[in-house]
């Protein structure tokens, strides 16, 4: 096997790129949320989404038949798509409209240490303390991040019901990542995002036919359905379906570490698009959220090491 494709089928290598993918959808997202309303928003990008997986598990299913998905599969699956693509997502936008970026970043941090305790649980998984202590780290990175490295901002900071939309949505996606652990010892990444889209879908398009009666739209433009195509192909579509796949070889806990890389992917990318240079802060809380993530997703130590 050559090491490029070891690199492409190693966990930790999936669930680095997925920050870096979804952290373009905070900014993208924020764009859109000022032109579309959330359910139409969540609609048009999974939707797309769909569109590109269908034929790919279509492919798949006949070419390498399945066993029989049992009801209680499919059960986890519509739970799966109520959770993760039907509220989720929803929440995120509709908070995105009445939060700041400060606010969303600060709350979204605690999903590694919300989906950790669900875990706990409802998987009875239990983390390491040194998995907790990487967590406080890579919180305080973030937090570092969020603050403009300046901790007397906390004092200023305007909490309103946007926020709790935030929290919520953050509490729903650590449920999401738990139940996928359980989705993917029965079915495939693929067959698990594919279906749980559609699920998701059949919640959605009822869901934006109220919301668009009293919310009329504007026709779409050139550049909203562009970035809507982004956010189905890239955070939906790839990022979705490496999310799944990590979270099937190395747990919901372990993965949620990988969550925290948002932020300072996100300050790269604006330095790549936007041209606005990194901070300081920038840098010292990226490196917070790395060195957390690192150590709290290395193999443990043996009994019998210096370091215990």
């Amino acid at each position: 096997m050559s090491p490029f494709i070891k690199l492409f089928r190693s966990p930790y290598f999936a669930l680095t790129v997925v920050p870096l993918i979804w952290g373009s959808n905070f900014i993208v997202g924020k764009h859109l949320v000022a032109s579309l309303p959330p359910f139409a928003l969540t609609t048009g990008r999974f939707t797309v989404a769909l569109l590109c997986l269908l034929p790919v598990y279509l492919y798949n299913r006949i070419k390498h038949p399945p066993g029989k998905i049992r009801g209680s599969t499919w059960f986890l699956l519509f739970f799966l798509g109520l959770t993760g693509v039907f509220a989720f997502n929803t929440l995120l936008y509709a908070g995105l409209r009445h939060t700041s970026p400060v606010n969303a970043t600060l709350i979204n941090a605690l999903n590694p240490t919300l989906t950790v305790l669900m875990s706990l649980l409802i998987l009875g998984e239990k983390a390491p303390r040194r998995q907790v202590l990487a967590l406080v780290f890579s919180f305080a990175g973030v937090a570092w991040i969020a603050l403009q490295g300046q901790p007397a901002r906390l004092v200023s900071l305007a909490f309103n019901p946007g926020d709790l939309v935030i929290l919520f949505g953050t509490l729903v996606w650590a449920v999401y990542s738990v139940g996928v652990k359980k989705a993917v010892t029965t079915v495939s990444p693929l067959a698990a995002t594919t279906l749980s889209i559609f699920l998701g879908l059949l919640l959605l398009f009822p869901a934006t036919y109220i919301e668009l009666t009293h919310y009329p739209v504007s026709p779409l433009t050139w550049e909203t359905v562009l970035a809507l195509i982004y956010l189905g192909v890239f955070p939906s579509v790839i990022g979705f379906w490496l999310w799944n796949r990590g979270i099937g070889q190395v747990g919901p806990g372990k993965a949620a570490m990988f969550y925290n890389l948002i932020p300072p992917f996100t300050a790269v990318m604006n330095y790549l698009f936007l041209s606005e240079v990194p901070k300081a802060y920038h840098v010292a809380g990226g490196f917070l959220v790395l060195w957390g993530v690192i150590w709290g997703t290395k193999p443990a130590e043996r009994r019998n090491s210096v370091f215990r």
